[in-house]
């Protein structure tokens, strides 16, 4: 478990100091107009600015009203804000169980429709190793909050976990198995590499009851449940 948290922490520091603002310099003449660029040498007599599209510019310090740092003027990594959006990750349910496996895998696809700045709808899933191996089927909503070229968001999922194997060898004392209800709640955060693409963390909390039965031949059918609850940690790409 502690060896998850830190790499979660370890993602989040590496891509917050990746995708932070970048800014570029501004020189402010007298006469109105303001250069943009790389400050590349400045003296007491000449200041020199080379510009994005690599023309340089010499101005003699009387003509200078000031200089400063601005943030760059680029779309480059402008989170899409419309279309459709796909979220893959891997992670781990993060917590104490009925079983042994104190962190199952998880594997999840998410694919859904984002509608405006803030809301987006979908549907997810999965491959997760609970007491067996099973496969999440949920709908998915998101609300967003942009934060300068990041996006916060809360998601929220319910849905059904189908069971993929017989669980007889790790629950032993079941036998037919059905799957059972799942939900799951986070909050998360999207870093953009690109117009198309990006990279996301979340932590959230989940639910998954799986349900079980046994003949027992003094009373009959028996059924067994066992529930999940878990922290939700997840890191994964990001398309839109």
């Amino acid at each position: 478990m502690k060896q998850v948290i830190l790499l979660f922490i370890l993602c989040g520091f590496i891509f917050f100091e990746t995708n932070a603002q970048k800014y570029t310099d501004a020189v402010y003449l007298r006469n109105g107009s303001i250069i943009r660029g790389e400050i590349v040498e400045s003296n007491s007599e000449v200041l020199k600015i080379q510009t994005c599209c690599g023309s340089l510019f010499v101005y003699k310090q009387d003509e200078i009203e000031k200089t400063e740092q601005l943030p760059q003027l680029s779309d480059k990594n402008k989170i899409k804000e419309k279309g459709y959006v796909n979220y893959t990750s891997f992670g781990a349910l993060v917590g104490s169980a009925s079983n042994s496996k104190t962190a199952p895998f998880s594997l999840i696809s998410e694919h859904g429709y984002r509608f405006n700045t803030y809301f987006s709808v979908g549907g997810l899933i999965g491959y997760e190793l609970l007491s067996e191996a099973m496969m999440p089927l949920a709908v998915n909503l998101k609300g967003y909050y942009p934060v300068k070229n990041t996006n916060v968001f809360l998601g929220l999922s319910g849905g059904y976990s189908f069971s993929l194997e017989d669980p007889s060898e790790f629950v032993v004392e079941y036998e037919d198995f059905s799957g059972g209800v799942m939900a799951n709640a986070e909050v998360g955060i999207v870093f953009p590499f690109s117009e198309i693409s990006g990279f996301f963390m979340a932590i959230g909390f989940r639910y998954n009851r799986l349900n079980y039965e046994r003949f027992d031949y003094l009373v009959g059918d028996v059924d067994g449940i066992i529930h999940y609850k878990r922290i939700s940690i997840r890191v994964g790409i990001n398309f839109y």
